[in-house]
């Protein structure tokens, strides 16, 4: 755990992972992909950049997927505000838009 109370990944755990990760996506071709936190979007969006500045926006997976980084869930439990603004109210306009898109997508 980082001094912030955050739980840090080892890269060497992340690159032993990625190859079978990798293989699954392929394997499953999902629609939606959902980065949950700051390590899934480190490992998955080049030039990672914090989780706070890129939730809630659409990145294009090479499988043809569309990827959204979104809060982990351990980060909105230590956040119990559901104020606008809040990481709970951003997320919940996250999951709003992902039904949108997921309505979008299986039509």
């Amino acid at each position: 755990m980082s001094s912030s109370g955050q739980q840090k990944s080892p890269s060497g755990g992340k690159k032993a992972c990625r190859e079978y990760l990798d293989i699954q996506v392929g394997a499953l071709k999902p629609r939606i992909i959902l980065l949950c936190g700051n390590i899934a979007v480190q490992s998955f969006l080049e030039g990672a950049r914090s989780i706070t500045r890129v939730r809630g926006q659409w990145f294009d997976e090479p499988y043809g997927s569309k990827m959204m980084p979104i809060f982990h869930p351990s980060y909105l439990l230590r956040n119990d505000s559901r104020e606008k603004g809040s990481p709970k109210w951003l997320m919940w306009q996250d999951i709003k838009e992902i039904k949108r898109v997921y309505d979008e997508i299986t039509m």
